[in-house]
């Protein structure tokens, strides 16, 4: 991680001067991108495959099935949400069921919205002054969510994917920009599956990212609290013995040394609760200003459980 906010940083320096040449990232001869590796293997990122559908796919444009006009009374949740579930109770077709259209004005909201069928959008009429605002009061909520296992404020459901089957990364180091590595057990796993890489933030970790040293207000404070897990999801294209293959390169570099005893958990994740092909649309979202942490905050904007899902 250390290696790649530094060359991502001397990169955007270069960018400056045309004339100069990164030595971590120059066009080949074949006119793509050659990415030089460290010697443990960690490279700056292919971000090609960053974007709807894997990158280089306008997004839909999906026909509007319901208008909802605001009301001006004291919630609107409801009405929003009677107008999604009528679209999501509609048949597929080619992905899509149909947008639910915002009407310009100022919706109020004392709870989440909840896009939880496939082919639905949320669209609004503008983010700006003139458009669709959903301000949000009341109790701890998130504004809008998209996902299936969820409840109906916001909140992800407790995981239950190391029911369905999970290993550990037998390799002693896995370099970041790496798409395949080394498992104890690839029993239970299977090309398609969706797993989810639980790197534990440990103590010897936080030390490592000098974490350990930071001081606000007095106190001591860091940005990633020990005992935690940071988790990052990929599929699975190519199962040889106990090697993975992945669709998309791994953002983070996944160390043996530092995450003893329990080591990179690899789980298969249960897709049921994935929704496909769903968008939120020029939308405005307003919280009540608050003078606290971001923790602590207890309203968000977004959650987005999803496969080819966008907010616009």
């Amino acid at each position: 991680m250390k290696f790649l906010i530094l060359a991502l940083f001397f990169a955007s320096n270069l960018a400056a001067d045309p004339t100069a040449k990164s030595e971590w990232v120059y066009p080949g001869k074949d006119g793509k991108l050659v990415y030089k590796t460290t010697p443990a293997g960690d490279k700056i990122l292919d971000f090609s495959h960053a974007g709807y559908m894997g990158g280089g796919v306008k997004l839909p444009v999906v026909e509007v099935k319901k208008t909802v006009k605001p009301t001006g009374k004291a919630d609107d949740t409801e009405l929003i949400q009677k107008a999604i579930d009528d679209v999501a109770a509609l048949p597929l077709i080619n992905g899509f069921r149909g947008a639910v259209l915002l009407e310009p004005g100022v919706y109020t909201c004392l709870g989440a919205i909840s896009i939880s069928s496939d082919g639905v959008v949320l669209r609004g009429s503008g983010s700006g002054k003139e458009g669709s605002t959903i301000v949000m009061k009341g109790g701890k909520h998130t504004a809008i969510t998209v996902g299936k296992a969820r409840n109906r404020s916001g909140a992800r459901e407790a995981k239950s994917d190391l029911k369905l089957a999970n290993t550990t990364i037998a390799d002693q180091y896995v370099p970041s920009g790496a798409i395949s590595f080394l498992v104890v057990d690839a029993k239970g796993f299977s090309v398609g599956d969706l797993i989810e890489i639980r790197k534990p933030v440990t103590k010897s970790w936080v030390h490592f990212m000098e974490m350990d040293n930071l001081v606000r207000d007095g106190k001591p404070q860091t940005w990633i609290r020990e005992g935690t897990t940071i988790d990052t999801r990929r599929c699975i294209v190519n199962i040889k013995g106990n090697m993975i293959t992945l669709d998309v390169p791994v953002t983070d570099s996944f160390d043996a040394k530092f995450s003893a005893p329990a080591g990179t958990v690899v789980a298969k994740v249960d897709q049921a609760d994935l929704v496909s092909q769903s968008g939120i649309e020029n939308l405005h979202i307003q919280a009540p200003p608050m003078e606290m942490s971001y923790e602590q905050a207890p309203y968000s904007a977004l959650r987005i459980n999803g496969r080819d899902c966008w907010a616009k």
